[in-house]
């Protein structure tokens, strides 16, 4: 994960998401930026749910990018499945 050459993985991911929004500010739909949502977790799987969507993904703020696995990112699914 680049820009311009500089290395973004350990930059926190408020400023990857402001610099790729930048970066998309003039592209046409439907490339977006997905928004931060600052709302209590239980109350967005339950609106995800309600919306039959498998879940929610959430990120820990302030996290750089790690490829693979990481506990800085938790799946939070409205059915427990596989």
């Amino acid at each position: 994960m680049y820009l311009n050459g500089y290395d973004l993985r350990a930059v926190p991911l408020e400023v990857r998401q402001a610099l790729l929004a930048t970066l998309l500010e003039d592209q046409p739909d439907p490339i977006r930026v997905s928004e931060i949502f600052d709302h209590d977790p239980h109350s967005l799987l339950a609106s995800a749910c309600a919306m039959r969507l498998e879940g929610i993904i959430g990120k820990r703020r302030g996290a750089g990018y790690r490829s693979g696995r990481s506990p800085d990112w938790i799946k939070l699914k409205c059915r427990l499945r596989q």
